[in-house]
C-alpha cells in the first residue's frame, strides 16, 4: 500500500477522519528513505509510525478542543473552516484571496480569518506558505527538479521570490538542499 495516494487517515471506532498534512508526507518519506538495517531499522521505523500516529492524535486533540465553539463559531463553520483548509492543502499551487475562500465556503471574511486562526493556530496564508515550502522541499529532494519548476508548480510566478522564502523557511538555498 502506498501512503501517499490517500488525502486522509481515518481513527477506528470514531467519526473523526485526520487530513494527511504535509508534515506526514515528511515522515512517510523519511521511513521509505531510511538507511538503517536490521534492528536498527526496525526501531526507527516503528518511532516514525509512533510519530504519525501522535499528529493523528494531535489533530483530534485540537479539534477536542476547539469543540466548545471558538469565536462564537457554530458547528457548521468549523466544518466549513475544515473544508477550507482541505481545500487549501489540496490546491495549495492555486492563487487564493480571502474573498474567494469566504464566498466558498459560505461565511464572512472575518469569521473566515479569525475562525481559522483559532482552529488551526495559524493564519490562512501562513498555512498556505507552509504547505508550499514543504511540498517545495519534497520536489527539490525527491522529484529532483529544478529550482524554476518547483516555483512554478507551487505557485510562485518568479522564482527569486520562490527563492527567498525557501531560504527564510529552511535556512539554505533551493539549489543548496541536496548537496
Amino acid at each position: 500500500m502506498r501512503f501517499h495516494d490517500h488525502r486522509t487517515v481515518n481513527i477506528p471506532a470514531s467519526a473523526y477522519t485526520a487530513s494527511m498534512v504535509p508534515a506526514m508526507y515528511d515522515v512517510i518519506r523519511d521511513m521509505q528513505l531510511t538507511p538503517y538495517k536490521g534492528r536498527l531499522r526496525e526501531i526507527y521505523l516503528e518511532a516514525k509510525a509512533i510519530e504519525l500516529f501522535l499528529m493523528q492524535v494531535g489533530q483530534l486533540d485540537q479539534q477536542e478542543v476547539h469543540s466548545g465553539r471558538p469565536l462564537g463559531l457554530q458547528p457548521g463553520d468549523i466544518d466549513r473552516l475544515q473544508e477550507i483548509k482541505e481545500y487549501i492543502t489540496l490546491n495549495y499551487h492555486q492563487p487564493f484571496t480571502i474573498i474567494g475562500l469566504a464566498r466558498q465556503a459560505g461565511i464572512n471574511q472575518m469569521k473566515l480569518k479569525t475562525g481559522f486562526k483559532e482552529l488551526f493556530n495559524t493564519t490562512i496564508f501562513g498555512y498556505l506558505h507552509d504547505i508550499r515550502m514543504k511540498e517545495a522541499k519534497r520536489l527539490l529532494l525527491d522529484e529532483r527538479l529544478l529550482v524554476g519548476e518547483v516555483a512554478d508548480r507551487i505557485g510562485y510566478q518568479h522564482a527569486h521570490h520562490f527563492t527567498a522564502a525557501f531560504k527564510r523557511k529552511f535556512g539554505v538555498l533551493p539549489r543548496d538542499l541536496r548537496r
